[in-house]
């Protein structure tokens, strides 16, 4: 959203090392949370130009590099966080 903010943050855990990223946009209803990193998939209303990819590519490409992503609510209908964690190799 136009005067939004985008937060990234990196975090070390035991096991493993997470990227964070949050912003303050209106969020994705939990019903659509999965459907997000399927390929050409697009939130119903969603505006401007795109093609669905972006989280699928995202997904794909951290499982190559043996990490998971998951979607949470920063606050209810207040932006999004993304979690990406990569296992810290030893």
């Amino acid at each position: 959203a136009p005067g939004g903010k985008i937060i990234l943050s990196l975090l070390p855990l035991e096991r493993s090392i997470r990227l964070q990223v949050e912003d303050t946009g209106s969020g994705i209803p939990d019903q659509e949370k999965d459907r997000v990193f399927e390929r050409f998939q697009r939130l119903p209303g969603t505006k401007g130009e795109g093609s669905g990819l972006g989280l699928s590519i995202v997904k794909s490409a951290v499982a190559l590099h043996g990490g998971s992503i998951s979607l949470q609510d920063r606050e209810p209908g207040q932006g999004l966080r993304i979690m990406i964690e990569f296992p810290i190799k030893t």
